[in-house]
C-alpha cells in the first residue's frame, strides 16, 4: 500500500459520480425554472434587427410603453405557479448537495474501514507468520530430542499438530488481507497508479 493515497482517487468512484451528475442536473433546474419568470418574445426579427415586439416595449427614449396582453406572452401572472416550480427546484437542488455529500462520507466511511482491516490483517498476519517460524523451529527441535530419546513420538506428534495450525492460520490471514486489498480497490473506485 504506498503512502500519501490523495482522496482525488475517490472521483472515479460511480455512485460519487452519479451523486455529482444529479447535483449537476438539480442546479440546472433551478436555472430553468428561474427563466420560466422571463417573457418569451423575440429579440431580432428576420433580418437580424430589433423585432417589432421588443421594439413596442420602449419608446425612443428608452422609457417603457403599454402594450396589449397580445403583443408579449408575460408569465408573471399564473397564480404563483412559477415561484412554486423556483422553490421545488431550489429545495431538490438542496436536496441533491445533501446527497452528494452524503455520499462521499459513505465513500470515505468505507476507504477508512477497509484500510483498518487491512492494518489488522496486516498485523495479524505479522503474528501467525512468527507463530509459523518458532513452530517450525519447535518440531526441529522436538525431533532432535525424540532420536536423541529424550521425549516419545506424542511430543514430535504435537509439534507438528502446532505447526500445521500455524500455518493454516498464516494461509486464512493472508488470504483475509488479499481480501481487505481487494474491497480497498472497490472502496477507490479502482486500484492506483504510482504516478497518481
Amino acid at each position: 500500500m504506498p503512502p500519501g493515497l490523495p482522496s482525488e482517487l475517490l472521483d472515479r468512484r460511480p455512485d460519487i459520480r452519479q451523486a455529482e451528475q444529479q447535483l449537476v442536473a438539480a442546479n440546472a433546474n433551478v436555472g430553468v425554472a428561474k427563466a420560466q419568470f422571463f417573457p418569451s418574445l423575440s429579440l431580432t426579427g428576420s433580418l437580424g434587427r430589433a423585432s417589432d415586439t421588443l421594439r413596442g416595449l420602449t419608446s425612443s427614449s428608452g422609457q417603457p410603453t403599454h402594450l396589449s396582453a397580445a403583443a408579449i406572452a408575460v408569465p408573471i401572472f399564473q397564480g404563483g405557479a412559477l415561484v412554486a416550480n423556483y422553490d421545488i427546484a431550489q429545495a431538490q437542488a438542496q436536496q441533491a448537495v445533501l446527497q452528494y455529500r452524503r455520499t462521499i462520507l459513505i465513500a470515505l466511511q468505507e476507504v477508512s474501514d477497509t484500510l483498518v482491516a487491512y492494518d489488522q490483517d496486516g498485523v495479524e498476519v505479522q503474528v501467525n507468520n512468527d507463530r509459523t517460524v518458532v513452530g517450525t523451529e519447535y518440531l526441529r527441535l522436538a525431533n532432535l530430542r525424540f532420536r536423541s530419546g529424550v521425549i516419545s513420538y506424542l511430543e514430535v506428534l504435537d509439534a507438528q499438530r502446532q505447526l500445521f495450525s500455524a500455518q493454516l492460520d498464516l494461509n486464512t490471514s493472508e488470504v483475509n488481507q488479499r481480501l481487505a486489498a481487494v474491497q480497498l480497490y472497490k472502496a477507490l473506485g479502482g486500484g492506483w497508479n504510482r504516478t497518481e
